[in-house]
């Protein structure tokens, strides 16, 4: 999910509050990330149980009024995903690229992410994770992780 928020504090302190009503409805993780450029541009990351579940949770006029509330400017950007692979470091914070891009073939762009891996060690990329939407397989959703913000320069000023 990305959104634009009014104020991030007050969207993080409405995020956390809603935390129980995330667990009733099978959500077990979130990650949440900030536009380098735009501190108010959210990306919102959760794991649900099932996908109905959490149909349900996106639907629930609790979520709308809590967004609301919340200061979210204009209706969510959301994407309903499948992680495909996740090779992402945990054991601290580290700045972070999401690209979203269409491919013409799932398994012929895999092959070849996979074959890059050592460019992408090489350009300072540490962690990835791979997902593709539900509604459109070849949609994929890419996070990358680097040591440093400078990996990502050129990355944040293209379209995704």
């Amino acid at each position: 999910m990305i959104q634009e928020v009014s104020d991030y504090t007050t969207w993080k302190s409405a995020f956390d509050a809603h935390a129980d009503a995330r667990k009733k409805a099978g959500i077990f993780t979130a990650h949440i990330n900030r536009d380098i450029d735009n501190p108010n541009l959210v990306t919102a990351y959760v794991g649900a149980r099932s996908a109905e579940g959490l149909k349900a949770f996106i639907a629930s006029p609790d979520l709308k009024e809590t967004m609301q509330r919340a200061g979210v400017k204009g209706a969510p950007h959301i994407a309903l995903i499948t992680p495909v692979e996740d090779e992402t470091v945990k054991d601290r914070s580290l700045p972070g690229a999401i690209v979203r891009h269409e491919v013409a073939d799932f398994k012929t762009w895999k092959k070849a992410f996979d074959e890059h891996a050592g460019a992408r060690g090489a350009a300072g990329i540490v962690g990835h994770a791979v997902n593709r939407s539900v509604e459109q397989p070849n949609l994929v959703v890419l996070y990358l992780q680097a040591e440093s913000l400078k990996n990502y320069v050129s990355l944040s000023r293209r379209p995704t």
